[in-house]
């Protein structure tokens, strides 16, 4: 069993390099993944990198920086039960 197999992370400022490699390794350890990002463009390319095709353990949500994160955890439990991890990277969240 992974480390974080079954926990579920949210994380805000999801299209930066730091946030898609921070992902990776949630995801190497089995954790899912909810990316957060008010750039469309930027996170499709994210997820892209990310291999969003590969399974059902990443999804992402477009938003903008003046939405609680509550409506982010709201989200992940939606889609996936629950939230384990909420990792704020961006910077005006």
């Amino acid at each position: 069993m992974k480390k974080l197999e079954n926990q579920v992370a949210v994380i805000t400022g999801g299209a930066g390099s730091v946030a898609t490699t921070l992902a990776e390794i949630l995801r190497e350890q089995g954790a899912k993944i909810l990316l957060v990002d008010e750039d469309k463009e930027a996170l499709q390319t994210a997820l892209h990198r990310l291999g969003v095709g590969n399974g059902d353990d990443l999804a992402y949500e477009v938003g903008s920086n003046s939405e609680e994160p509550s409506l982010y955890k709201q989200k992940a439990i939606e889609r996936f039960g629950q939230v384990n991890l909420f990792i704020t990277l961006h910077d005006t969240i």
